[in-house]
Parts: C-alpha cells; structure tokens; sequence
C-alpha cells in the first residue's frame, strides 16, 4: 500500500495525502494483491477526510515522516 501512496499512521491506519484518502483496519491481511498487482481491499474502511479530520489526518502523517 505504501508504494500507493499511502502513508503509514499507525498499525491499522493509513493515509493518501493526495486525495485525503484514508484505510482503518487497513492490516496486511485485509488487503489482497492478485496476480496482475492490483490491489483488492476487504474488511478495510476507507474515508475520504474533510474538514479538520482532514487536517488531523495530513499532521499525523508529516509526524510520522
């Protein structure tokens, strides 16, 4: 995921700054590469942020650089 673009924030945390997207429960084993590379999420949370979730999300991330 983190050659997608994602960002590490925690154990089940990841976040796109790009597109404000964010995945909870977004653990290795819900998440599936097929064969040709794509990525196929099940059990993960997707979130589009807004707002000062948003913001909160882009702090969290720049910390964890």
């Amino acid at each position: 995921m983190l050659a997608n673009g994602f960002r590490f924030i925690s154990a089940w945390t990841l976040f796109r700054p790009e597109d404000g997207v964010a995945l909870f429960d977004g653990l290795e084993k819900n998440v599936m590469r097929c064969d040709d590379g794509e990525i196929v999420p099940f059990d993960v949370i997707p979130i589009r942020c807004e707002g000062i979730f948003l913001e909160m999300m882009h702090a969290a991330a720049e910390r964890m650089l």
